[in-house]
């Protein structure tokens, strides 16, 4: 399935800490971003800050959305998730885009540990054949090196090899 809206806005979490992907337009998570008020042909927009990043090069380009445009869109939700949004300074939206368009990405926080920097990049590719597949991000996601630190607090590998097992039960 295309999400074709895939933002950080549009992941929330149950009551187990699990992921949910919804396509119910932005969460809570657009009051508290940066927005733009845009005018195209005369009418007023404003354009959430998260969905201007998370736009693919083909997307942009006007092309429907494919399979690799959410990966693309994957790649900033994973960058996102080591920057905290309030800490990007924004130029505007259509820098934003002319900045996709060129192929100029996002710098590499200090935070982002190297695989996790590799996967993103491997996600941006300006190339929708170049990036990788959902099933070829999931495998490598397995791998217990994408295993974080989170606040000093060490990655329960057993926990999480039970999680993923659970998961492709399903």
């Amino acid at each position: 399935i295309i999400h074709s809206n895939l933002t950080i806005g549009n992941v929330l979490l149950d009551d187990n800490c699990e992921p949910l992907i919804n396509c119910f337009g932005y969460s809570n998570f657009d009051k508290c971003i940066i927005s733009n008020d845009v005018q195209i042909d005369g009418v007023n927009y404003n354009i959430p800050i998260e969905f201007v990043l998370s736009l693919s090069p083909e997307r942009i380009d006007g092309d429907c959305p494919i399979f690799e445009s959410d990966v693309f869109s994957y790649g900033i939700f994973v960058y996102l998730m080591f920057l905290p949004m309030k800490t990007m300074l924004m130029k505007g939206i259509f820098r934003i885009i002319n900045q996709i368009i060129s192929e100029k990405r996002y710098a590499r926080p200090n935070n982002i540990p190297d695989e996790y920097w590799e996967l993103i990049q491997y996600c941006w590719r300006q190339s929708p054949n170049d990036r990788p597949s959902f099933e070829e991000i999931t495998q490598l996601l397995r791998d217990d090196i994408f295993a974080l630190e989170e606040f000093g607090v060490e990655t329960d590998l057993d926990q999480l090899h039970e999680y993923q097992n659970r998961i492709d039960e399903d």
